[in-house]
């Protein structure tokens, strides 16, 4: 009796499958970015790329992987802003933070630390501004590694340490024309997807995540 090649021998697989009836696995993908970021000015947004398109990706076991937090600089450009760090219900499965959030490397910002609050970065050059009305900004950076397989969504909050905890807030930002403080829109249901396209989290989530870190 000859053998089969092996290259036939998925084939025959799958065929004995479909013959027992059984479903073969399906593995989620990601979907394709956008071409350009959908952030309106003034908001922020959790992406895996610093242009802010990537919500989804594949992630390897034992890889460092880096979360951007891009704001889209509103009017009159932005000469400081906080550093948020991320919030959220539960990791998925497998999934760590790793450290506190940074700065992208180089830049014009120089970090400032500030106690029961988030860190800050404020422009090198008090007489430019670094960005204008428009432009994307990384405000923070956070590091994950997957300890296994993940495949699954989260959703986050942008939060800051205080004296209570860690509380879910909005990032503040100085204007650069005028010096007064705002705080960027959108941090407060920031969702992505590990090997498949995220989910958002229902509002009513929040709530409980707020009670849980604000007392």
């Amino acid at each position: 009796m000859s053998k089969l090649p092996k290259c036939a021998l998925p084939i025959v697989f799958l065929a004995v499958l479909a013959a027992a009836g059984l479903p073969a696995v399906v593995v989620a993908q990601c979907p394709p970015p956008p071409p350009t970021s959908d952030l309106a000015e003034g908001e922020v947004g959790l992406f895996f790329d610093p242009l802010g398109t990537q919500t989804c990706a594949e992630i390897g076991v034992g890889v460092v992987t880096q979360l951007y937090v891009v704001a889209r600089v509103p009017e009159g450009g932005i000469a400081q802003f906080a550093m948020p760090e991320l919030l959220t219900s539960a990791l998925p499965p497998g999934l760590m933070i790793l450290g506190m959030p940074a700065l992208p490397p180089g830049g014009l910002w120089e970090p400032l630390i500030v106690i029961d609050g988030c860190n800050q970065a404020r422009r090198l050059d008090p007489q430019s501004c670094p960005v204008a009305q428009g432009d994307l900004l990384v405000i923070s950076v956070t590091e994950v590694m997957a300890l296994t397989p993940v495949q699954a969504s989260a959703c986050f909050q942008t939060a800051c340490p205080t004296i209570a905890g860690v509380v879910a807030m909005a990032p503040p930002y100085a204007r650069c024309d005028t010096g007064a403080w705002s705080a960027f829109t959108g941090g407060d249901g920031m969702c992505i997807g590990f090997g498949q396209a995220p989910v958002p989290v229902e509002s009513s989530t929040w709530g409980a995540i707020k009670a849980l870190y604000g007392d």
